[in-house]
């Protein structure tokens, strides 16, 4: 996968869970088909330092991973915010990255996403559409 298909009532969705949850970080998990987005899970951020750390409530996150098998869609991206910083990847996330998918990071002035291999990181486009 070369980038992601994110339709803007998805993104929009993003920032509103970046926005409700600032000054905390967010994190939340997006899934779909191929490189297409079809569906956003918000999770909860159990971290003990919600402003500089996150990490999904464990149940949570099993509960949407159990839910996409059933469903057939792909884990194609997490998300977090960086309420205070800026919207690229902290050795924090390297730690954290999961399985491969693609990393959004959202700030209160963007959205990136990156792909996380050890010490590396590689942006991808994100291709926003209006459905």
């Amino acid at each position: 996968m070369s980038g992601l298909v994110l339709p803007e009532p998805i993104l929009r969705a993003v920032r509103a869970h970046a926005l409700a949850t600032a000054p905390d970080e967010c994190v939340g998990l997006l899934f779909g088909r191929g490189d297409r987005v079809t569906r956003q899970v918000p999770l909860t951020n159990v971290s003990p330092m919600p402003r500089t750390r996150f990490f999904a409530d464990p149940q949570g996150l099993f509960r949407a991973l159990k839910d996409a098998d059933a469903r057939g869609d792909d884990l194609l991206a997490s998300y977090h915010s960086h309420p205070q910083g800026a919207p690229l990847p902290s050795v924090a996330d390297h730690a954290a990255a999961w399985w491969g998918a693609v990393q959004l990071i959202v700030t209160p002035d963007a959205v990136k996403g990156f792909r996380l291999v050890g010490c590396r990181a590689e942006e991808v486009r994100l291709e926003v559409v209006g459905d």
